[in-house]
């Protein structure tokens, strides 16, 4: 990697760079944050799609995530989540 990212504090290592990237985001794209709270023994949402990518993390608790074609699993506390782009 380029000098550019020495600033980096320590502990903190750039692994890689997309320089692509701006090209793999549809035009008119806009990124959301949101926060997502379910209350224990909530069943979820139905299955649905998204226009674009998902990712997210688990801040506290649990959830059984259940994604097509992917055997459910549980995404505890500190585990991310990724939901590509619906096609």
């Amino acid at each position: 990697m380029s000098s550019e990212y020495a600033h980096l504090p320590p502990g903190v290592e750039l692994i890689t760079i997309r320089p692509d990237a701006a090209a793999l985001i549809p035009a008119g794209a806009e990124a959301r944050r949101i926060r997502v709270a379910l209350p224990p023994g909530e069943p979820g949402t139905p299955p649905h799609r998204y226009p674009g990518p998902i990712f997210g993390f688990v801040a506290e608790g649990e959830i059984l995530f259940e994604l097509e074609g992917q055997p459910p699993r549980v995404v505890k506390v500190g585990d991310a989540l990724f939901e590509p782009r619906a096609t």
